[in-house]
């Protein structure tokens, strides 16, 4: 059994691709067990939400923790998992070029920053989760593509912090 307390600010949280592998690489691995069961009981409880955009991203390439996860809790999402196509396209005409273009068809971003934005007008109080914050070549960070649209963001070990799952001594990573 899980043993947590609701997060402080009884916030909404949305994890991005790249946040949720990162999540793996530092939390040691005689911790990530119980800490992935947690998350499953915030998705459960509609505090916790991914879309299948990042299922999909994930579930490839890691197979293991990330993507067996991800793709475990799919059917549990409350909300907003596939976001409406109105907010795909706020998404992209506000923060456009947070998608890579080298990447066009995997890329998870736009969708994820669209359920922040379903959430939100659905009346959650959201924050997105991600490790994204540095421009790239040819795109934007997730940090930044959030702050256009007004949409808080948080790192991974932020939100590791205010969730109070137990995860030990976190490994440095980066």
């Amino acid at each position: 059994m899980t043993t947590r307390r609701m997060p402080m600010w009884g916030k909404a949280w949305v994890l991005d691709s790249s946040a949720l592998i990162n999540l793996k690489l530092i939390i040691k691995i005689e911790h990530q067990w119980q800490f992935f069961e947690c998350l499953k009981e915030m998705v459960a409880q509609g505090e916790l939400f991914i879309c299948r955009a990042v299922v999909k991203e994930v579930k490839q390439p890691h197979p293991d923790a990330p993507g067996a996860w991800a793709f475990g809790v799919r059917d549990l999402v409350t909300e907003a998992y596939d976001p409406g196509e109105t907010f795909v396209a706020e998404v992209m005409a506000k923060a456009g070029d947070v998608i890579d273009d080298d990447d066009e068809e995997s890329d998870a971003d736009p969708h994820v920053v669209a359920q922040a934005l379903e959430l939100r007008q659905r009346g959650f109080d959201v924050c997105v989760v991600t490790t994204d914050a540095k421009a790239h070549r040819d795109r934007i960070a997730m940090t930044a593509a959030c702050a256009r649209l007004e949409l808080a963001s948080c790192s991974d070990r932020d939100f590791i912090a205010d969730i109070e799952c137990e995860a030990g001594e976190l490994k440095e990573h980066r």
